[in-house]
């Protein structure tokens, strides 16, 4: 099997890192289609303006602010989690790739479409590819690039497209407190997070801290990327569900107001937990286990089963085996 994989940068993250090695473990063809896109030339005052033009005023200084408010989070972060490939870069050097092929591509004026030339897809279809992946070239794909392989261009979306289209991913299902965050794994169409979905997948949603979120459902997904392309070595074919008409809000960038709410929701949410702590009180499912009639056992004897790092056990069912005497 030959994978092309997408990217404007030798630099990945841990995730990304761990699945090009997963890919090369398991005897498949990796190329790298290393795009040096342009952004339209504007000066600083044209990109100024556009981009006021583009956001408005209001909607400037809201991604200013949001932008602040994750990399002081981001800053805090490095503290909490007990990861530290997390906040590392890792090099595509230390790969060996079957074959590199660079490609030109170009930004629209917004700087969020991107289009390859006829040229360019030429080189890409040359290489007989099955699968493009997309690892760390920003912007949307648009054009003949998302019919370039014989599979399309699988990608992820870091939320549930049915309800969550846009960004910031994770994001939104903190600050809208919905119980679970979900992901997408699809093949890209023209269609803004409208993609042939082959894989859902979800995780508990963090309460706290939205990059906590991220950080959770990257760990949660980038795994089932690896499942899926391997089952097409197999010959497996992809389940892909049924169209549907995505018309849904967009989710962008949290207005300035929101990051306000945000911010107010995780100083509580803070405040709550260290409360709780001082006092010994924690919030969580577990599950006990007792022999003998529900009706007629004390359940302050029964014993629990401790949950694992980070989850909890719920919904028990009870399971008969062998259980004549």
């Amino acid at each position: 099997m030959k994978i092309g994989l997408l990217i404007s940068s030798n630099k990945v993250s841990i995730h990304q890192y761990n699945l090009i090695k997963g890919l090369l473990a398991n005897d498949i063809e990796v190329s790298l289609i290393n795009i040096n896109a342009k952004d339209t030339e504007f000066s600083l005052i044209e990109k100024l303006k556009y981009l006021i033009k583009y956001h408005g005023i209001y909607g400037l200084l809201s991604k200013f602010y949001f932008t602040l408010q994750s990399r002081l989070e981001l800053k805090l972060l490095k503290h909490l989690i007990n990861d530290a490939d997390y906040f590392r870069s890792f090099q595509l050097n230390n790969f060996n790739f079957e074959s590199v092929i660079d490609v030109k591509g170009n930004y629209s004026k917004s700087g969020l479409l991107l289009r390859l030339s006829d040229d360019d897809i030429k080189k890409v279809k040359a290489a007989n590819l099955d699968a493009l992946l997309r690892i760390n070239t920003p912007g949307i794909f648009k054009g003949k690039i998302l019919k370039s392989s014989k599979l399309g261009i699988l990608y992820f979306h870091h939320g549930d497209n049915r309800g969550n289209r846009g960004g910031p991913p994770a994001f939104w299902e903190l600050y809208f407190k919905k119980p679970s965050t979900g992901f997408v794994i699809q093949i890209l169409n023209e269609k803004l997070d409208g993609g042939d979905v082959c894989f859902r997948g979800n995780t508990m949603t963090n309460t706290l801290f939205w990059q906590i979120n991220y950080y959770n459902i990257k760990n949660e997904s980038y795994s089932y990327m690896l499942s899926q392309i391997l089952k097409i070595k197999d010959g497996i074919p992809l389940k892909l569900e049924d169209s549907e008409v995505f018309d849904n809000k967009l989710y962008l960038i949290p207005k300035f107001h929101q990051t306000l709410k945000y911010q107010f929701m995780l100083i509580k949410n803070l405040v709550n937990k260290v409360f709780n702590s001082i006092i010994g009180e924690k919030d969580e499912w577990s599950v006990h286990y007792v022999k003998g009639n529900y009706d007629k056992v004390s359940m302050r004897k029964a014993t629990k089963i401790k949950n694992p790092k980070g989850r909890f056990f719920a919904d028990p069912f009870i399971v008969s085996y062998n259980m004549e005497l």
